[in-house]
């Protein structure tokens, strides 16, 4: 079966991670793989794979358009899926007629709400491109991109207001976009700061708690979907933020929860019953 996954704008982040793992899975089970965008952005050292051009053939079409976007069945596919990976619209969503939707967590899928049919298939971690869990260090983190919604002015304010530096990773922060910010974070912080209050179910959240380092988010619905393993700060204060104990994930719990075979066999199922 040949399988296209498609971006708006392919570009590292959450949704090429989730693309890479479920992709590597799908050509291990046999499948064959194409990526197909109308924009691909470099960043840094990230080398992105070959795009093919939109009107090449496909089976299956998994659609990870921006929440920007209307997403139609690709003219060129059999069957085209949309990807829910974060806290779209509700109106671009609905709008959608995709052939299927499928949201990575159960809070993504509660926010589009209605009675539209999604699936969920929950997100997974790659823990062979996970170093080993180190003892935590004294400092805060911060990984993603330099965006409004990812609020990395109020992570800032939390590092000041607790005299505490804060490493930053992710396209436009202090030290930019690297392939494996946990070569530098892991054994250096004490928590990572993802003060976003949009968070569809965050994999480096996820990838945090899988080396046992406490993560601080604001009372979102993934947050709560995440609450075992994460410390929910209910205050839109910097400095409780900063007051605030963190929580230790259960590291092994953790690594049960969000392994990514688990996620990628689903998805090999999904795609082959379609």
């Amino acid at each position: 079966m040949r399988i296209t996954l498609k971006f708006d704008t392919l570009e590292p982040g959450g949704g090429y991670e989730w693309a890479r793992i479920v992709g590597d899975g799908l050509v291990k089970a046999g499948h064959t793989i194409q990526w197909k965008a109308k924009r691909v952005k470099h960043t840094g050292n990230w080398t992105p794979p070959p795009v093919v051009p939109d009107a090449v053939p496909a089976d299956v079409t998994l659609d990870s358009s921006s929440g920007s976007n209307v997403t139609y069945p690709d003219q060129f596919s059999r069957t085209t899926v949309r990807i829910l990976h974060g806290l779209l619209p509700r109106k671009n969503v609905r709008a959608s007629v995709a052939d299927r939707m499928v949201a990575v967590s159960e809070s993504v899928r509660n926010h589009i709400g209605g009675n539209l049919p999604i699936d969920v298939i929950f997100n997974g971690i790659d823990f062979t491109r996970l170093p080993e869990p180190k003892p935590l260090g004294p400092l805060f983190g911060f990984c993603g991109r330099n965006v409004k919604n990812k609020r990395l002015d109020f992570a800032r304010m939390v590092s000041v207001r607790a005299s505490i530096s804060l490493i930053e990773y992710g396209p436009g922060t202090i030290y930019g976009y690297v392939d494996d910010p946990w070569k530098y974070l892991n054994g250096r912080i004490k928590a990572l700061l993802l003060p976003s209050r949009k968070e569809g179910l965050s994999l480096v959240a996820c990838e945090a708690v899988c080396l046992g380092i406490p993560v601080y988010m604001f009372p979102s619905a993934a947050a709560l979907e995440l609450r075992p393993f994460v410390t929910v700060v209910n205050s839109s204060s910097a400095t409780a933020w900063a007051r605030r104990v963190p929580e230790l994930p259960n590291l092994e719990q953790a690594r049960k929860v969000f392994n990514s075979e688990r996620m990628v066999k689903r998805w090999v199922n999904y795609v082959e019953n379609l």
